[in-house]
């Protein structure tokens, strides 16, 4: 009894050390300090989010690399695009190859990029997918960053199954639908 107690705890521990999201990951968020992953604007009206990299495992970002693209091909109009600290981008507005001028000072939510866009649609949703950068300096494997103090030290960013880090939409319902009293009051 005892040996399937003990079998028992160490499954339980286990799958709750699965479902923990781990150190190292890149996404995108509506908040600079929450990471949150529903973008919900108006149209109309600019609106801001930030590419973060989640309890980076390194003291400082020097650089980072990733590729991003949008599910359906109506894309956000793109007003600016910017970082911190000098912040260089060797690519596009989609396709990032940043360097910082000084290094970024990691947290556990580090922004290292605020995209500016507007969706002039009424009626807007759309998923941002995050992948590899393209030239790619993990072979494709994904989004990474450059260590701030050594910069030969690079860190592969884990991203959700999919890509999908965000999803941008205009639907101000699913915003009440995200908690569990907000579910309820829907159906009452």
């Amino acid at each position: 009894m005892k040996l399937l107690s003990t079998t028992l705890l160490v499954l339980l521990l286990g799958t709750i050390a699965l479902a923990q999201p781990g150190p190292d990951r890149m996404g995108a968020s509506a908040y600079t300090d929450l990471e949150e992953e529903f973008i919900f604007i108006e149209s109309g009206v600019p609106f801001e989010f930030y590419l973060c990299v989640f309890e980076p495992s390194r003291d400082t970002i020097g650089g980072y690399e990733c590729g991003l693209e949008f599910l359906t091909p109506d894309l956000p109009i793109i007003l600016d695009v910017d970082g911190p600290n000098g912040w260089t981008n060797f690519g596009d507005t989609t396709n990032h190859l940043v360097g910082f001028q000084t290094p970024v000072p990691a947290s556990p939510i580090t922004v290292i990029c605020t995209y500016q866009c507007l969706v002039t649609a009424e009626y807007y949703e759309n998923q941002l997918i995050m992948g590899a950068s393209d030239p790619s300096s993990f072979d494709g494997a994904g989004p990474g960053y450059a260590d701030g103090v050594n910069p030969d030290v690079l860190v592969l960013c884990s991203v959700p199954a999919g890509g999908s880090v965000a999803t941008i939409s205009t639907e101000i319902l699913a915003t009440e639908a995200r908690s569990l009293s907000g579910l309820k009051a829907l159906f009452d």
